[in-house]
């Protein structure tokens, strides 16, 4: 993870960035699908049915009431991206001559978007999940107070998704402005360079965490000492092995969402242009001039054209969004878990 790091920040961001971004980032999805989608095709997996869909569902009525309410609880800029998609794909039928009838009403984007998360959301419950029921077994397993510290730091990391609430970044930005221009980092940078330092931390604490999975075979022998009837070398031999063979497949869980988190960190700074050695931000209300000549050449539509509707204006507010949802994600539910892990242990 490390070395895909470093790759990124030195050579894709400078170099088809936005090609291998795109590339990992589906990638990771199909990963994510292919992992989930276990769960719908056994039959014995119907408590594992049950969670996605209530998780999907639950995160659907969470992000819808979010965008429909954003202008006071996110700073985002989805409004304005959806208001600039709409200008300049309008400009850009109109250099045409065609007339786009179009609708202003954001509800069509809004639910998109909504059923992408709760999809999202239910891709990463079980990794989710995972992560807690290891922090729990990790936190008992070491006794070093520096350990202990940075697993719960791990835990509570994605709280940076709070500077993307409207309240709480407005504050941020009246109260330091000093502080953000001394470091030459405006405000929407540092809150990327703060989610990238909370991947790194969960990143940090892997060892103990995939330690603890791998420490289940000791506790299940454990436990069959304590039990009363006699088990066959067969039954032995199958559930170790099990343990030891799921072991790929837990690491992933614990990978996936982290390298995906990233890649949207770096998209959203290539795509929205952001340099965290200026102060400029986004133009929310210019809308890109579009050559009338060039577009329809030879009666074919160019891909390359499309970067003027997708704009710095609608990737800053789409991948500010997705980033926004997705650390939410990542501290929302492990938290769930490890709360629900601690109550029926006690």
């Amino acid at each position: 993870l490390v070395f895909y790091i470093g790759y990124f920040m030195l050579v894709c961001i400078r170099r088809f960035q936005v090609q291998n971004l795109a590339q990992a980032l589906l990638f990771l999805r199909s990963n994510m699908t292919r992992i989930t989608a276990v769960y719908f095709k056994q039959n014995n997996s119907s408590g594992e049915r049950s969670v996605c869909i209530c998780i999907g569902a639950l995160s659907f009525l969470i992000t819808m009431i979010l965008l429909v309410f954003n202008p006071i609880l996110l700073d985002v800029g989805i409004d304005e991206s959806f208001r600039n998609f709409s200008l300049a794909s309008e400009k850009l039928f109109s250099d045409q001559g065609i007339t786009l009838q179009t609708s202003r009403s954001p509800a069509l984007l809004y639910c998109t978007l909504s059923a992408f998360f709760a999809y999202l959301s239910a891709l990463l419950s079980f990794p989710s999940f995972r992560f807690a029921r290891m922090y729990v077994d990790a936190s008992r397993m070491v006794h070093s107070v520096r350990q202990k510290a940075l697993l719960g730091l791990a835990v509570i990391s994605p709280i940076c998704c709070l500077l993307w609430l409207k309240p709480l970044a407005d504050a941020l930005r009246k109260a330091s402005p000093v502080t953000i221009s001394f470091f030459e980092i405006n405000f929407d940078c540092l809150r990327i360079i703060l989610t990238i330092i909370a991947i790194l931390t969960r990143v940090a604490v892997a060892k103990p965490c995939l330690q603890a999975y791998l420490n289940l075979a000791d506790r299940r022998k454990d436990l069959w000492r304590q039990e009363v009837g006699k088990l066959t070398v067969g039954e032995i031999r199958h559930t170790i092995s099990s343990i030891y063979s799921y072991f790929a497949v837990v690491a992933i869980q614990f990978y996936a969402p982290l390298l995906f988190q990233f890649s949207v960190c770096c998209l959203l700074k290539e795509l929205g242009n952001y340099s965290c050695f200026t102060t400029s931000y986004c133009n929310i209300s210019a809308v890109p001039y579009i050559k009338k000549s060039t577009l329809f050449e030879n009666k074919f539509w160019h891909l390359s054209h499309m970067s003027n509707i997708f704009n710095e204006t609608v990737n800053c507010g789409l991948w500010n969004f997705v980033l926004f949802i997705t650390c939410l994600n990542q501290l929302a539910l492990p938290l769930i878990a490890i709360l629900g892990a601690n109550f029926a242990y006690e």
